[in-house]
């Protein structure tokens, strides 16, 4: 329908409270706006919101959010594209369970021109409530989260769409031993990305990995640690560059306390025309002892030429937190692995190279 239309429009609702629907009159046919779906399946009640940016006819801008009533299970609800939303405005849409556990399930943004129609169920009862796609696709890459964390934890992914907009796709708060995945949206070609994982309560990100634009295949995360005191990796216990041509350096906890591997390299970066040498540090996080914990920190190979790579072990409240710290060439080689540990206890720690 044009602003300027003279024509008559007729439109029918049936249904009830639960099931409403829209047609228009006498089997007459229209094109339905774009629309987002909630479809209930769990054992809870679930609402859906929509927080954009109202632009009024004379150009002012407010915050404004649309929101669905509970839905409970077998029953569905519909968002459609907000008519008076801001020409460019970014959006957020939340899918909330009623008295399930904190954080909310999902939340996604996106802008009022990349606005689709999508389809959302949520899922489970209060204590693994869940939220994701109604149908998920066979192709699409997936993003696995493990939260092995004594936190309540989410996994997000920031990225560009198809039309250059940034978005952030954050799946459910999970608790000690759930899993959730997120299903990558289409992203724009060649164009950067990052994963990150946060501890819910708090909002703190705690674990962040950087990929190129040409990254394929699924992807796996896991979170371990205490409130305060999280660390993520990879599923196969690997912190860092995941991409390209790569070194590993290997960190061993054998000791009585946490502890931590931290690695400061330096990359050449064009900034402005000039070439710069930049620092860039890596650390695996506080990981616990006692049970022979390890983690692989991955370094490009071509760091910057003579520029040594600095080691540093670190406790967590023992009596010499600094516990270690060597250097490293810039060539060093990539096999046999470097590998470095810390042994002994929160009164007498330790730590040196694996083969000490």
């Amino acid at each position: 329908i044009t602003p300027n239309s003279t024509n008559t429009y007729c439109f029918e609702t049936a249904g009830d409270v639960y099931k409403p629907s829209i047609k228009p009159c006498e089997n007459t046919q229209a094109v339905e706006a774009k629309r987002i779906e909630l479809k209930n399946e769990a054992g809870f009640n679930a609402i859906m919101k929509l927080d954009y940016t109202q632009q009024k006819p004379d150009g002012s801008r407010y915050s404004k959010t649309i929101t669905t009533d509970e839905t409970i299970l077998g029953f569905n609800r519909f968002i459609y594209l907000p008519r008076d939303a801001a020409p460019g405005s970014q959006m957020t849409l939340k899918i909330n369970g009623i008295a399930t556990l904190p954080g909310g399930l999902l939340s996604t943004t996106f802008y009022q021109d990349s606005f689709d129609s999508k389809c959302y169920k949520v899922w489970g009862g209060f204590l693994n409530a869940t939220a994701g796609l109604c149908v998920a696709s066979s192709t699409a890459q997936k993003i696995k989260f493990k939260n092995n964390a004594g936190v309540f934890a989410r996994l997000s992914v920031n990225y560009l769409d198809q039309k250059g907009n940034n978005q952030i796709l954050s799946g459910n708060s999970i608790s000690l031993l759930r899993e959730d995945m997120i299903e990558m949206p289409q992203r724009q070609p060649g164009s950067a990305w990052y994963i990150a994982l946060n501890n819910t309560n708090s909002g703190k990100e705690f674990y962040r990995v950087d990929y190129p634009g040409d990254i394929t295949g699924d992807l796996c995360f896991k979170a371990e640690g205490v409130d305060g005191a999280e660390v993520g990796s990879t599923c196969d216990d690997t912190v860092g560059v995941t991409s390209g041509e790569t070194r590993q350096i290997r960190f061993q906890n054998d000791a009585g306390y946490d502890a931590q591997l931290i690695v400061i390299y330096f990359m050449d970066e064009v900034i402005g025309g000039t070439t710069v040498t930049m620092p860039k540090t890596l650390t695996t996080g506080m990981i616990n002892g006692l049970g022979g914990k390890f983690r692989l920190v991955t370094i490009p190979k071509n760091t910057s030429k003579g520029m040594a790579i600095t080691i540093s072990l670190q406790g967590s409240t023992t009596v010499k937190n600094d516990i270690w710290s060597t250097t490293l060439p810039a060539d060093f080689a990539a096999s046999p692995q470097p590998c470095f540990k810390v042994t002994g206890t929160l009164f007498d720690p330790s730590g040196g190279k694996c083969n000490q």
